[in-house]
């Protein structure tokens, strides 16, 4: 929920917005950066998953799609959050 908000508070957002970037591009990097962090997060699970397996017999297939639902779905909350982030003034 700070990515912007964390910009401003700390004053580094004059910084990266006289950088030689398109709005856009500082968008669409912040959100993409949190993204992959948000996958290794995600990605570090995986060992539980190999000893689910190990010690029964689950269905990977609902797990693999829970897998991508929670991946997407981190992707959907990160862009909301990035649209709300600059709205509330910090002191």
């Amino acid at each position: 929920m700070r990515l912007w908000a964390e910009e401003r508070r700390s004053g580094t957002i004059e910084l990266l917005m006289t950088l030689p970037i398109t709005p856009t591009e500082a968008v669409l990097g912040k959100f993409f950066a949190a993204w992959a962090f948000t996958t290794i997060a995600l990605a570090l699970t995986f060992p539980m998953w190999l000893t689910v397996n190990y010690l029964g017999a689950p269905d990977n297939g609902i797990i693999a799609a829970s897998y991508i639902g929670s991946w997407l779905m981190a992707g959907a909350f990160l862009s909301l959050s990035s649209c709300l982030s600059p709205l509330p003034r910090t002191r």
